[in-house]
């Protein structure tokens, strides 16, 4: 499964999911797969953009992004995440002019009435919305 992920045509593939999960351009050095013990896929060297209303510094580094891939997922052809984790995260916050955050198109919306918590939703790679599984899991 290594092989197949190191084609181009898969590494596009997979970028193009990746951005469309974190909503701003990935770029991913490689990637590497593996199906035993459990199914996982690292993304090499990635570099996640800022959005350019905060600026034209990374938002996002890591040396690797490692995704835990749920069998049910795979078994229906898309990747749904278990867990992931970064090795070795960089992260540059950013506030501009009309005081946001480049962090807060990530976070929940906050409750605006009382001090309920947010339903937080996640978007796999395969496009599809889902709430986030017990311990913070990723679907």
């Amino acid at each position: 499964m290594s092989l197949l992920v190191r084609t181009h045509r898969v590494h596009a593939y997979l970028v193009a999911h990746l951005e469309r999960a974190f909503g701003r351009q990935v770029e991913v050095v490689s990637f590497d797969a593996r199906i035993l013990p459990r199914p996982q896929l690292d993304a090499n060297e990635v570099t996640v953009g800022e959005d350019s209303s905060f600026g034209h510094e990374y938002f996002l580094r890591a040396e690797r992004l490692s995704a835990g891939l749920r069998w049910t997922g795979l078994l229906k052809g898309h990747f749904e995440f278990g867990t992931m984790s970064l090795n070795k995260p960089s992260l540059i916050l950013v506030k501009n002019v009309q005081g946001r955050w480049n962090l807060e198109g990530w976070l929940p919306p906050a409750e605006t009435r009382g001090f309920a918590r947010p339903a937080l939703v996640w978007t796999t790679l395969s496009g599809r919305s889902r709430e986030p599984a017990a311990k913070n899991r990723f679907r």
